[in-house]
């Protein structure tokens, strides 16, 4: 399978990076919405898992504007966990939000989660 990842924090793509590596999935990393599109122009992906919290555009900008038309897979990671946010991350396509800081078994849960759609269904907040 192959993974997108968009933070703005460099320690943060590379956890993500090493631990679905060593699932097995290729992943490709982005510092910004920016250049996360121009990845998604060259490359189809299963999965994104995208910050909502970056300069510039912002997580939910790429949920509305290449998440939603591609139908892709996104997790929205935030460290900004409101009830509004979160709700409003679902709207625009988020399959689920995982809250920062977050434990590898969150990361496994959710690319194991999202890995396979379901009819095209969106499941719910996984927390």
């Amino acid at each position: 399978m192959r993974i997108l990842v968009v933070d703005d924090e460099a320690g943060v793509r590379d956890v993500l990076r090493r631990i679905l590596v060593l699932q097995g999935h290729q992943v490709d990393c982005a510092p910004d919405v920016d250049h996360a599109v121009s990845l998604v122009e060259k490359q189809q992906y299963d999965i994104s898992f995208v910050d909502y919290s970056m300069p510039g555009k912002d997580g939910l900008w790429f949920l509305a504007n290449v998440v939603q038309p591609r139908k892709m897979q996104a997790v929205l990671m935030t460290a900004y966990g409101t009830m509004d946010l979160l709700d409003q991350a679902l709207q625009m396509g988020a399959a689920s939000c995982m809250l920062k800081p977050f434990a590898m078994a969150e990361i496994l849960r959710n690319e194991e989660e999202h890995s396979a759609p379901k009819d095209g269904a969106r499941p719910a907040y996984v927390p």
